[in-house]
């Protein structure tokens, strides 16, 4: 099945919103990032220790779900229910939200997903109202932070209280973690993989390749994890050559 087709609401809703207001909202989510590559946001509530929903937000700063375009004010004052504070919007990896799939915390958005595609387009707007370099989107959201590892050590590495033993200690310690990042994001690239592949089996194509292409842009983020910590090495053994 795929998106061009028919979308009918699942038994037991009767509007688009009950569907995607909360059980489902992930899935709306997933299939606007897919669409648009506006980065995944939570509603999260530390009281709570769970995140209730899932929106995803326009390069304006404006956040979208099943009840369309609105400020984090609105939505945050929609959910927190007279209790100012009760939720916090957090960011969201995709890769996050299909690691909650496969461990069946979540429902399976393969369940709604013609409807999430249809409800997505209609949210996203024209083409032309779209992002025109979504790729930038999805990689902006990705990096946490500007610039790459060494840059943002940089301050410490220049500054005069450090020695050089320390200085290749953070270093190598900081290349040691990049190296760990990318090992499990090689993990959850395979899984990923793993679980397009059984979407492809029961003839989910289009959401088996969404799949895929979250896992090509995991794999791409590990690729850039052992850039890093192969400049990072490298920076600490100049600083050890005699």
């Amino acid at each position: 099945m795929t998106g061009d087709e028919a979308a009918v609401l699942p038994e037991g809703c009767s509007t688009v919103a009950e569907v995607f207001e909360y059980g489902q909202c992930h899935a709306l989510a997933l299939a606007l990032h897919a669409r648009t590559g506006w980065p995944i946001v939570g509603l999260h509530s530390s009281k709570l220790g769970d995140t209730s929903h899932y929106l995803v937000r326009r390069p304006d700063g404006l956040l979208v779900d099943v009840r369309g375009t609105r400020t984090e004010q609105e939505v945050l004052e929609q959910w927190d229910a007279g209790y100012p504070g009760f939720y916090t919007v957090r960011d969201y990896q995709a890769v996050h939200l299909w690691a909650e799939v496969q461990r069946d915390d979540m429902e399976d958005p393969a369940d709604v997903w013609p409807l999430a595609q249809q409800t997505a387009a209609r949210l996203a707007g024209a083409e032309q109202d779209r992002p025109k370099s979504s790729s930038l989107t999805q990689a902006a959201a990705s990096t946490p932070g500007p610039g790459s590892a060494l840059e943002a050590l940089l301050p410490r590495l220049e500054a005069d209280w450090m020695t050089p033993e320390s200085k290749v200690r953070l270093l190598r310690r900081t290349a040691e973690n990049l190296s760990s990042y990318m090992a499990d994001r090689l993990t959850q690239a395979e899984n990923l993989e793993r679980a397009a592949a059984a979407y492809d089996e029961r003839g989910l194509d289009d959401l088996a390749g969404s799949m895929r292409r979250e896992a090509q842009r995991v794999r791409e983020d590990a690729d850039r994890d052992e850039a890093e910590a192969r400049a990072l090495n490298d920076v600490a053994a100049e600083l050890v050559r005699p």
